[in-house]
């Protein structure tokens, strides 16, 4: 989650700004499972957005529309009414009267992709105090690996929570898709340091929500 993002939001206890800390500097309070769901929205638009570019446009409504349900922003509800009108203009195609009409047909293509909850669990890592750990993987709602971003910081992929002594975080993926992914850490000091060994695997279920648990590999 971007500090833009985080900045929006207060502390529901004390009403304290957030600081992207997993608890409240003011109070004390225990901000874990709520930055889990606005970081969690923040990253349903920002793949919503890639899916738009792509040309994905079904893609991009359902996830901007799983956002908005986890935590509204004025930016977030204007994302997810783009991309309902563009949905609806492909479904919907107005008749065309003349060839210069026709020409001008949105150039998108809907693709009927349902989109399942996957809770990612890695265990054994070895982290210290200020550290993130970000996950990757080979699919746009994992950020293609390196694709749209070419460095990882706060802001460019999905960022678990710590619940001791494990890091999870969810992820709205393709049903029925193998996908593989890593986990990544970012030390307080930027640090990057990749899982080694081979890419994590996981076979998407075709309905409900799923869960896939690793450990990181050394």
């Amino acid at each position: 989650m971007g500090t833009e993002e985080s900045a929006k939001f207060r502390c529901p206890v004390c009403q304290a700004r957030f600081r992207n800390s997993p608890t409240c500097l003011r109070c004390g309070a225990d901000l874990a499972p709520l930055l889990l769901l606005i970081d969690q929205a923040y990253w349903l638009r920002q793949r919503a957005k890639w899916a738009l570019e792509s040309g994905d446009v079904e893609r991009a409504q359902e996830g901007a529309a799983e956002a908005e349900k986890l935590c509204s922003t004025q930016k977030g509800r204007e994302l997810w009414l783009l991309s309902s009108w563009l949905l609806n203009e492909i479904q919907n195609p107005r008749p065309s009267s003349s060839p210069r009409q026709a020409a001008t047909t949105i150039p998108f293509t809907a693709r009927a992709a349902q989109l399942i909850p996957v809770r990612f669990t890695v265990n054994n890592v070895t982290a210290n105090q200020g550290d993130r750990i970000l996950l990757t993987g080979d699919i746009a709602e994992l950020g293609n690996w390196t694709q749209h971003r070419p460095t990882f910081d706060n802001t460019e992929r999905p960022a678990a929570c710590r619940i001791s002594p494990s890091w999870f975080l969810i992820v709205s993926v393709p049903a029925e898709q193998t996908i593989q992914f890593k986990f990544i850490k970012i030390a307080a000091d930027g640090t990057l340091t990749w899982e080694e060994g081979s890419n994590h695997t996981y076979t998407v279920p075709t309905g409900g929500e799923g869960s896939v648990t690793v450990n990181w590999q050394y």
